[in-house]
């Protein structure tokens, strides 16, 4: 009878292990794709910096849930698609994206990433610098192969129009970190990098370029902390495979919709 007792405790225990949810399971929310880029190894990456409900509370221990709002596997390579699922996402988004060396055989994946507290600037809007979120700093990250972490910069000398955390353009595509230059009425005009970091998609959704420095404290995000003046800067230009944006919610329960 003991030994009955212990194979079934020992089938109980077997069961409930193979029944713990992995990390991206838990923080994740079904809707109309499932991640492609996340893992359980990125997503606890992502939640030792990802913004929590609590400064002590691991987001993944926390209410904080990711809502799948674009991804180019299930919408297409369309920034038309990009602009109706995330330009009316109202709250902050987490941007990923995996590719590979636009010079290499593309066996290596590069994953790069962006938290963005604020909803997204146009071409045509106007700033969203009065956002309730505006407290809370961006931040862009390279996940893998190596991991690196860009904070936001916190000076309100940083918060200019032309250098907007999130934009998106019909014409040019998505800037993150980047300085807008004026438009011209005889040629189009393209966003360029500034400050420590920035991330460049291009308009067909093909091409990333990623910057980061180990200088510059006037744009949106800042130096990484474990990097010196001496490191060269990283230019990386990748093939795009894989992009998509997933929609934070703070409180899934409270919140009156999970859809924009």
């Amino acid at each position: 009878s003991q030994h009955r007792h212990k194979d079934q405790a020992t089938e109980t225990e077997q069961e409930e292990n193979e029944e713990l949810p992995s990390p991206s399971a838990t923080l994740t929310l079904p809707g109309s794709f499932k991640s492609a880029i996340l893992d359980s190894t990125l997503t606890s990456h992502l939640s030792f910096f990802l913004p929590s409900t609590s400064t002590d509370i691991n987001v993944l221990r926390s209410s904080v849930k990711l809502h799948p709002v674009f991804s180019t596997s299930a919408h297409g390579s369309s920034l038309t698609s990009f602009s109706h699922h995330v330009l009316t996402w109202q709250t902050a988004t987490l941007l990923l994206l995996q590719g590979s060396l636009a010079d290499s055989n593309g066996e290596e994946l590069i994953t790069l990433g962006a938290y963005i507290p604020q909803m997204w600037r146009t071409s045509t809007s106007a700033s969203s610098s009065s956002s309730k979120n505006s407290d809370i700093l961006p931040c862009l990250f390279q996940l893998y192969p190596k991991h690196l972490l860009l904070p936001g910069n916190p000076s309100l000398s940083a918060k200019k129009p032309n250098t907007p955390i999130a934009y998106f353009s019909p014409n040019t595509g998505i800037a993150i970190g980047c300085r807008i230059p004026a438009p011209s009425r005889t040629h189009q005009t393209y966003p360029t990098p500034h400050g420590a970091g920035s991330l460049i998609i291009d308009a067909n959704i093909e091409i990333a370029e990623f910057h980061a420095a180990s200088f510059g404290h006037d744009g949106v995000f800042l130096p990484a902390a474990n990097t010196s003046l001496e490191d060269p800067p990283t230019n990386i230009k990748l093939d795009l495979h894989t992009l998509e944006i997933w929609g934070i919610i703070p409180d899934p329960e409270s919140s009156f919709s999970a859809d924009p």
